[in-house]
């Protein structure tokens, strides 16, 4: 009997993802299991278009993307477990940010999940270093990034698992591509504008 092939860890990050948005789906409500899959793994097929329309009414779109402040405080609760387990900062630094970055992974890494993991590793490095950190000046460091490095960008989609099969892909392409471009030019320029007034 043939050994069966060893997955990558692409292919491990997307069963989690898949086996976390099925659990949602399970013991949740269809609308509930929406909102839960775009918070915690940034994935919006199952938001019906009067859940997108109400929380887009409110000012409350934001809700329905992975949180830096939640991304950060998850990720901080890990590295004080791991200090106070026994591990040197250096050690819970790279566990935590090694988690973390799986995590972003995991969701696409969007512009914005990108953004939250890129704070929380410039928290783990002023730990590291011991520095004070400065959120702005990490926001600053963040938005040039994204704005500057097309490559990056590019090389963290391209890690990303995959989301969708191709003949997915093929039938929602045209609406689907039109939503990310509108949402990565906003976001992009919100980002321009704030790292020029921090600058």
């Amino acid at each position: 009997m043939a050994a069966l092939p060893r997955l990558g860890w692409r292919e491990n990050l997307y069963r989690l993802r898949c086996g976390m948005q099925k659990t949602y789906e399970r013991f949740l409500f269809e609308e509930e299991a929406g909102v839960l899959s775009a918070m915690a793994l940034g994935e919006r097929s199952g938001l019906s278009e009067d859940v997108k329309a109400m929380f887009s009414d409110a000012g409350l779109s934001h809700i329905l993307a992975i949180s830096g402040l939640h991304v950060s405080i998850v990720g901080m609760a890990i590295f004080r477990l791991l200090r106070r387990a026994g591990l040197t900062i250096f050690e819970a630094a790279c566990v935590s940010g090694a988690l973390v970055a799986a995590y972003g992974l995991m969701t696409g890494m969007s512009i914005p999940t990108m953004r939250a993991v890129g704070m929380f590793l410039c928290m783990l490095l002023a730990e590291v270093a011991g520095k004070v950190y400065d959120t702005l000046s990490a926001l600053s460091l963040l938005a040039i990034l994204l704005l500057s490095g097309a490559g990056f960008s590019a090389w963290a989609e391209s890690a990303a698992p995959v989301q969708q099969s191709a003949d997915q892909r093929k039938d929602q392409g045209t609406d689907q591509s039109g939503e990310r471009g509108g949402l990565l030019e906003k976001t992009e320029g919100q980002s321009f504008a704030l790292a020029m007034a921090c600058w």
